[in-house]
C-alpha cells in the first residue's frame, strides 16, 4: 500500500488550496 501516503498528501494539499481560495 505504498500509494496511501501519496493520496493522503494530495488530499491535504487540495484541502489547503481550497482553504486558501476561500480566504
Amino acid at each position: 500500500m505504498k500509494w496511501t501516503p501519496i493520496i493522503a498528501m494530495i488530499c491535504i494539499t487540495a484541502l489547503e488550496a481550497i482553504a486558501l481560495l476561500k480566504g
